[in-house]
């Protein structure tokens, strides 16, 4: 880019040198039609209305012995597993690392998961 000074830095919505989008209209208060703006604002609405449904799952587990049951569950599978080992500057140990796979899989029973295992006082870290 140096030395190609009459070719703009942006492009296609695009930095040339950092590769980032580049937004024009972040400030400017939406579009000019006020239908297109009318529209767009609808989309919008409706988009943040289903991420919010798809975020609120409801409760994991139905009642306190199902949560208990699937806790038992996630740490019996838990202790099946080969996990890395990260160093404890406070206690001077090696604590085993939960692998992402893990953590990925069961995401809706982390919460209560997370509370047995603090409960149980074992050192696994999340």
């Amino acid at each position: 880019m140096k030395h190609m000074r009459h070719i703009r830095r942006m492009h296609n919505g695009k930095d040339r040198r950092t590769g980032q989008k580049i937004r024009n209209n972040r400030n400017s208060g939406g579009l000019a039609d006020p239908r297109a703006e009318d529209t767009r604002q609808k989309w919008v609405e409706n988009n943040r209305q289903k991420k919010a449904n798809k975020l609120s799952r409801g409760p994991c587990c139905k009642d306190a012995a199902a949560r208990l049951a699937k806790n038992e569950q996630l740490l019996s599978k838990l202790r099946s597993m080969k996990m890395d080992q990260v160093w404890n500057d406070n206690r001077g140990t090696f604590e085993p690392k939960v692998p992402r796979s893990f953590i990925r899989a069961n995401r809706p029973h982390l919460p209560h998961f997370r509370q047995y295992v603090k409960a149980m006082n074992l050192p696994y870290k999340f």
